[in-house]
């Protein structure tokens, strides 16, 4: 089982670790402001992982974001009146906003 440690905002956060990745993946599965219960939910969810993947839960859910996001992305340019496609790299946090537009 995961330790429990007290984080900043008071909040139970039993990875011990302070991660921009899964703050934002807790916000953008939390329904009307119900925070509590998507910390609940994703801390709960990382301990069966843990229990599962032998490996640090941390860990697997980074890698799991970073297999489901894209390498790649197209925008569009325009130059001297023509509009072009240019590759540019994906965010380190673009795959949780591709898993959101899935939802």
């Amino acid at each position: 089982m995961l330790e429990k440690d007290i984080s900043q905002n008071g909040r139970p956060n039993p990875t011990g670790v302070r991660s921009d990745l899964v703050t934002k993946f807790i916000n953008s599965m939390m329904w009307q402001g119900k925070k509590s219960t998507a910390e609940g939910i994703f801390y709960k969810s990382l301990e069966k992982l843990q229990e599962k993947g032998g490996d640090e839960a941390l860990k697997l859910f980074t890698k799991a974001v970073e297999n489901a996001k894209p390498l790649l992305e197209v925008k569009t340019r325009r130059v001297g009146g023509a509009n072009y496609q240019v590759p540019i790299e994906v965010a380190p946090t673009a795959g949780l906003r591709w898993r959101s537009a899935g939802l």
